[in-house]
């Protein structure tokens, strides 16, 4: 599946490299993630200036003492964003960066152009696919990805 282009609805086609990340958090905890390395060197489509961020609760009774999920919350948490990052890319053109689980959540992590339709979406699809789960999302204007930058830097040249 390829999940960091959309060419039918207008971004550029992207090649693939994730990455595994290996950080802390603000708190000192843990931070594991899989980022694209290809945006390390890319030239950012100036277009697509909106990230979002989708933050996803993990089971409080499935994450060890540092918040990160054990195997089973964790291909959870790949399922419910595979479906809707494929719900996502079929409705907005958008750039998936990629994700990290920290302190208890999954947080996950695109670029698009439209933060009006991706705004109405992301309220509309995180109440319909993730009832059970506490979700929040939060779109903020950032041309350079700079709100990336921190966990791009830690992947390996692509």
């Amino acid at each position: 599946m390829r999940w960091a282009i959309t060419p039918k609805l207008g971004a550029k086609e992207i090649p693939e490299c994730f990455t595994t990340i290996e950080t802390q958090s603000e708190t000192g905890s843990p931070v594991i993630g899989i980022f694209n390395a290809i945006y390390k060197q890319h030239i950012y489509d100036r277009r697509f200036c909106w990230c979002a961020t989708m933050r996803i609760s993990l089971n409080q009774g499935d994450v060890d003492a540092n918040g990160l999920p054990y195997d089973q919350e964790a291909r959870m948490a790949h399922q419910m964003e595979r479906l809707f990052v494929i719900n996502f890319h079929s409705k907005l053109p958008t750039y998936y960066v990629g994700h990290v689980f920290k302190d208890g959540y999954f947080e996950i992590f695109w670029y698009l152009r439209n933060s009006k339709k991706a705004r109405d979406f992301l309220e509309i699809e995180s109440k319909r696919m993730f009832e059970r789960r506490k979700i929040s999302y939060q779109l903020r204007l950032d041309p350079k990805w700079n709100i990336v930058q921190p966990f791009l830097k830690l992947c390996a040249d692509a």
